[in-house]
Parts: C-alpha cells; structure tokens; sequence
C-alpha cells in the first residue's frame, strides 16, 4: 500500500491521490466490496494488501481494472496454461526428448514473459521421463491475492497476483493392457499477470511468475 500512495504521490502529488479515492469511492461501494470478498474475487493476505489491491485498480487516469473481469480472464487463461505445462503435448516431448511442437511453443513465447518462459524450459528440462500427464477440468477457486503499481515517465504497469486451484484429471502417458482408472486431482497454480496500461486502455496481460503444485 506504502508503495502503491508513494508512486502516485511521486507523479501527482495529493491531487492524484484524491482522484484515486474518488474512483475508489465510486466503484467500491460497501455492497460491492463484500460480494467480491464473499466470493473470493478479493482474497488480500491482509487488510491493507486489500485496500492496495482495491487502489491499484484504479490507480490510472487511463484506465480503471474490473477484478471480476480481471479473475474470469485469469480463468480462462490458467486452465490453457496447465493444459499446455502438463499436457499431453508437451509431456510426450519430454518422454520422448523431442521439441516442443509449435502450438506449445508459440502459447509459452507469447503468454509468458521472456524471462519465465527461459525458466519454464529449463525446469521442464528437469522432468525426465514422465509417466502421466494432466487434463484440467475446472477451477475450484480464484483469488486476487496481492497487486502492485508502477509508474515512470512514460509507462505505467500493473500487476496481481492469483492464488488458484484447479482440478484435473491425471492420466498415464502410455496406454497399458491393464485397465487404470483416471485420478482427480488438485493442481495449485500461483500466477503473476502484468500489464502497460495503454493510452488506447488495451491491456496486454503476461504472466510474470508461475508456480504449479501438484497434490496426488
């Protein structure tokens, strides 16, 4: 939250801060921000990584950030990338030491951020010989967890954190004559989407951070 106030105060001084509680004010009435907490779109670790979260929101001028909106794109794009992380696809490129097939790679260069995406294939490196893969099926919750805002002369970029579970049904890459009942199970998956806010208000949300935990 100090982070958050310190930037806004740095390129607007009190005036800015003011703008900020006033769209604060507008958008998140009491009613509204009980319903987002009643339904886990709001998770904050503490009272004032909510209220940060709240004012990250509409920190810009530009823009302000729907959190509903914001979690059912998170959604959407958190299932696609446990189907492309541990998949089928790409865990048979593993087994069989064979590149990742351009569907995969081309979702990886483009979803995730250069950096992760050069740890992401060397962890991926590290699964030798893998025995199952994963077919995500739903997402049992979704949460905006933390966010952070960062301003320079010419940018502006948001962050948020997701803390999500998603359940998947766990299947042997190869098929054997003995009949193996498909396994559920719960995948936990903690991303970090970021994006330039852009004078047009279009958004490009990357992920930043990843990490999947998976409970057999």
């Amino acid at each position: 939250m100090l982070k958050t106030v310190t930037t806004l105060l740095e390129h607007g001084g009190f005036q800015r801060i003011r703008d900020v509680q006033a769209r604060v004010a507008t958008r998140y009435g009491n009613e509204n921000v009980d319903a987002l907490l009643n339904d886990r779109i709001l998770y904050p670790k503490s009272l004032f990584g909510g209220l940060n979260i709240i004012f990250v929101t509409c920190a810009s001028s530009k823009q302000e950030i729907d959190l509903r909106e914001f979690v059912d794109g998170a959604k959407h794009a958190l299932l696609t990338t446990v189907q492309y992380m541990r998949g089928k696809s790409i865990m048979q490129s593993l087994k069989s030491d064979t590149q990742l097939k351009d569907d995969v790679n081309d979702f990886l260069t483009n979803a995730f951020a250069p950096d992760l995406y050069k740890k992401l294939l060397l962890t991926h490196d590290q699964l030798k010989n893998p025995t199952w893969y994963l077919t995500p099926q739903r997402i049992k919750s979704c949460s905006v967890v933390q966010a952070g805002y960062q301003q320079n002369e010419l940018e502006e970029h948001v962050h948020f954190q997701i803390d999500s579970k998603i359940s998947c049904i766990m299947q042997p890459i190869v098929q054997t004559k003995e009949v193996i009942n498909d396994k559920v199970i719960d995948v936990t998956v903690k991303a970090t989407f970021s994006t330039r806010i852009h004078d047009d208000q279009s958004l490009d949300w990357i992920i930043t951070n990843l990490n999947l935990t998976t409970k057999k």
